[in-house]
């Protein structure tokens, strides 16, 4: 039994049952629900309810002991509301059931029935599924007389003055001792973890309590019952520092000013930094259940990350450099002073012309908001399928997830591309490698000069994964100088030279979209992102919520939804010059043409 120990309230409410231990400074939950009456579920309740709300108050200043406790109650609250539904969803398949057979004997009630909802939910709690109700037995109750009539004694079945609800046959304790999820999902060190193995565990545990007879009911009625059970919920891993948890302009500028702080950033690539047989066998076939698995995480996008508490932010990115410099100052020679020539010409090279010295108006930055977009899974799988084959459901759990991220990878560039400007190098550029080292080098200086940078300043850029490939093609096809031992870290220092921090990913200019027969050349062409750092800030929902689903609509197919989930995000551009880049490629070798030269040193004729 879970218990709330004492010290963090003294208020005291009875129980409708005789449990003689229960102190003035704790509450009780039962292991068995089913052993209290209705009255005595209601009073655990309302006391429990209460005793969250003491402790919680207005949520302030919580010691890591209130949390425990709220978080004990929490789950005491979910199981006992999950008896009271459940004892609910029996009662009404109850009365179903006799009104069913009142009119199969062609009875007219004298009252009407309780009316059934068409479509009763019933929300499971989450560490036990409810057990389906049974009919009391009758053992010998019906006997059948020499003249074909039934006597049907009442004592057994007679409803009983006292509503105390009947105590359930306790299910066999599963493979975990009847442990809590939270329990379940803790790893031997004290933390929260879990692997694979033990959610189909635990997701196994739930089958095995299925209320299979109410289901199948249902369905012959036509009515719908619904079970929704929360198998996990990730904490996605959160720095107060990165999280926005006001609409106050300051404190939102504050998180993502902190978010954008190169000092602060960490791209996972190491330390803090820029952003971001002939005759036959006569025996059997063995059976082999190893599933093969190559998908990995690895080319997801790195960028700067906030955690966004509500449906979106409001930001502004305030006038950029190369407009406040444009427009402001003003120049004059003595000369132009005596004949008040204060006044810019046209043009910056014209002379000064008659008129007032030029005032630049600061005026008030328009503020862009940003909604959180939603990507989603949804996976369905049969009831027989999870007790006789989970390592699929598994392994297919697995693989979608990694596609999840993918899926949002691709998403996320997208959104870059789109809010970038445009940029595309001539066509007629020879070759691969000089083309998009040329690239690099004027676009990394000019967005420095244009913003008036530290030429130090490292930018941020974005390659598709195969880039190195066609570098490495490329050289390997130069005339007198071909290189065969080209690593991606030696191209990568190339690119490091240039001033950018390159990343390479998956999901953007996708060459696996291509048939393996019909992939027989190198792409065309070749984008990449070019932006300072920090330029662009990735906000998401700080939970991800896993969840299983029984719906009698689909366990009429005997089939349920193993997985469904969906997680917020948004991209908000910081910084006004991002950059997509695009660079013609044939990496056949092409290099600058010799020049011949005589003996003597003089360029041949």
């Amino acid at each position: 039994m879970a218990k709330i120990l004492g010290g963090l309230r003294t208020s005291r409410f009875p129980l409708a049952t005789n449990y003689e231990d229960q102190g003035p400074d704790e509450i009780v939950f039962p292991e068995d629900l089913s052993a209290l009456d209705d009255a005595g579920v209601d009073s655990l309740l309302n006391g429990a309810l209460e005793a969250f709300q003491d402790i919680y108050g207005d949520g302030s200043n919580l010691s890591d002991a209130q949390v425990d406790a709220l978080s004990a109650l929490t789950e005491g609250i979910t199981r006992v509301k999950g008896e009271k539904d459940a004892r609910t969803a029996a009662s009404a398949e109850r009365s179903a059931s006799a009104a069913a057979l009142a009119e199969q004997a062609g009875i007219t009630l004298g009252t009407d029935p309780a009316p059934v909802a068409e479509e009763p939910v019933v929300d499971a709690p989450v560490e036990d599924a409810p057990a389906p109700v049974e009919d009391a037995p009758l053992d010998d109750a019906l006997v059948a007389s020499g003249t074909g009539s039934q006597r049907v004694p009442l004592s057994q079945v007679r409803r009983p003055r006292n509503t105390t609800s009947p105590r359930r046959e306790e299910a066999p304790a599963d493979r975990y001792g009847n442990r809590t999820i939270r329990d379940i999902l803790r790893t031997p060190d004290g933390s929260q973890g879990v692997d694979w193995s033990a959610l189909s565990g635990t997701l196994d545990d739930r089958l095995r309590s299925f209320p299979q007879q109410n289901y199948q009911a249902a369905a012959r009625s036509g009515r719908r019952l619904r079970e929704q059970h929360n198998l996990a919920v990730i904490q996605k891993p959160t720095d107060p520092r990165f999280t926005v948890t006001s609409r106050d302009p300051q404190h939102i500028q504050e998180v993502i000013d902190a978010a954008r702080n190169e000092a602060n950033l960490d791209n996972g690539r190491g330390g803090s930094g820029s952003l971001v047989a002939a005759g036959g066998w006569c025996a059997p076939s063995e059976t082999i259940y190893d599933l093969c698995e190559l998908e990995t995480r690895a080319g997801l996008l790195s960028v700067p990350e906030i955690t966004i508490n509500r449906g979106g932010i409001n930001f502004t990115t305030g006038p950029d450099f190369a407009s406040i410099y444009s427009a402001t100052g003003f120049c004059f020679t003595e000369a132009q002073d005596i004949a008040g020539e204060y006044a810019p010409g046209a043009t910056p090279e014209d002379p000064n012309v008659a008129g007032d010295k030029p005032c630049y108006h600061i005026e008030c930055p328009d503020f862009t908001e940003e909604r959180l977009d939603v990507c989603g899974l949804c996976l369905t799988a049969g009831l027989l399928q999870a007790r006789g084959y989970p390592e699929i459901i598994a392994r297919v759990l697995r693989g979608a997830l990694i596609g999840h991220d993918h899926r949002l990878n691709a998403n996320i560039i997208e959104k870059m591309v789109a809010g970038s400007t445009a940029i595309t190098m001539p066509a007629n550029l020879a070759g691969a490698t000089a083309p998009l080292l040329t690239s690099i080098e004027l676009q990394v200086q000019h967005l420095r000069t244009v913003n008036r940078m530290d030429p130090s300043t490292t930018l941020e850029a974005v390659f598709p994964m195969w880039v190195h490939g066609v570098v490495r093609s490329d050289l390997a096809l130069r005339l007198g100088l071909a290189e065969f031992d080209v690593s991606d870290q030696r191209i990568n220092g190339w690119f490091t030279q240039r001033g950018i921090s390159a990343q390479f990913v998956y999901d953007w200019q996708d060459i696996g979209t291509t048939a393996a027969s019909g992939f027989l050349s190198w792409p065309n062409t070749v984008d990449f992102l070019l932006y300072p750092a920090g330029t662009w800030v990735k906000g998401a929902a700080d939970v991800i919520t896993l969840d299983t689903i029984y719906d009698s609509v689909g366990l009429g197919q005997n089939n349920y939804t193993a997985l469904f989930t969906e997680e917020g995000y948004l991209m908000a551009k910081m910084c006004h010059d991002s950059r997509v880049v695009t660079v013609p490629l044939c990496p056949d070798g092409a290099t600058a043409a010799g020049i011949a030269i005589d003996c003597d040193g003089v360029v041949a004729a």
